[in-house]
C-alpha cells in the first residue's frame, strides 16, 4: 500500500505545494518466483524478493511552486 498527502497554499501569484509519500506503508515483504513445478515438495513457494521499487517501507517529501 502507497500513501500520498497533499497540501497546496496561495502565495501571492503563485502556489506552493507540499507533499509526503510513503511506499510500501506497511513495510510488507513481496515475494515473487513462486516454485511451479507440481513434483516439488516446495510448490507453490516463493523463491525470492523483489527489491527496487517493491522493497523495504520508503518516504520522501516534495515541494513544489506553481507561478
Amino acid at each position: 500500500m502507497n500513501l500520498r498527502l497533499a497540501k497546496a497554499f496561495s502565495v501571492k501569484e503563485a502556489e506552493l505545494e507540499l507533499t509526503a509519500e510513503a511506499f510500501n506503508l506497511f513495510d510488507e515483504t513481496n515475494e515473487t518466483n513462486f516454485n511451479g513445478n507440481l513434483q516439488s515438495a516446495q510448490f507453490g513457494q516463493p523463491t525470492a524478493v523483489l527489491g527496487g521499487a517493491f522493497g523495504p517501507r520508503q518516504t520522501q517529501l516534495g515541494v513544489r511552486l506553481d507561478f
